[in-house]
């Protein structure tokens, strides 16, 4: 024997969010909420990892005070029902930055640059660019470089990053 189907009615938000780093500021973070199903009723509660107080609004913008890895979550709620989502990602906040360990070499001397504060994870490629012209293309965070003119020179580092929020 077979029973008589049953309707089932299945509603309430799904939580999404999506993140942005600030270009003037490392450690602020933008939040934009991409949830789906919201209506007039649906709550919002963000707690961003830190210890910070929870921020209720559909987006938000933080501002981390300390380094680290940060699991941010988005939990929204549709008032009057027992209805709820909950959305999650982790992040991190850092200021990125290189050193060689020296001012002042010998010509012929070889140094190690290293990439400082950068979650490895993240970088999809390191781009050296040194005052005498050298150009080095790499995935390791240590570049060892060997100065063969004389000079003051002023090297540069750009990280490209495997996520575009970065």
């Amino acid at each position: 024997t077979s029973s008589a189907p049953v309707a089932v009615e299945v509603n309430g938000p799904v939580a999404r969010f999506s993140f942005t780093r600030s270009c003037d500021n490392k450690n602020q973070f933008t939040f934009t909420n991409t949830s789906k199903s919201m209506t007039a009723n649906t709550t919002y509660e963000w707690d961003f990892g830190d210890e910070s107080p929870l921020v209720s609004t559909r987006d938000a913008i933080h501002t981390y005070t300390q380094p680290g890895e940060y699991t941010v979550r988005l939990t929204i709620r549709e008032n009057g029902t027992s209805c709820n989502s909950t959305a999650l990602h982790t992040l991190y906040a850092f200021t990125a930055a290189f050193d060689n360990g020296v001012r002042t070499i010998c010509r012929g001397t070889e140094i190690t640059y290293k990439v400082l504060n950068i979650p490895a994870v993240l970088v999809d490629e390191y781009i050296w660019t040194f005052g005498d012209g050298t150009v080095v293309h790499t995935t390791q965070p240590d570049l060892p470089k060997r100065w063969e003119t004389t000079g003051i020179f002023s090297d540069q580092l750009e990280i490209r990053y495997k996520d575009a929020a970065y």
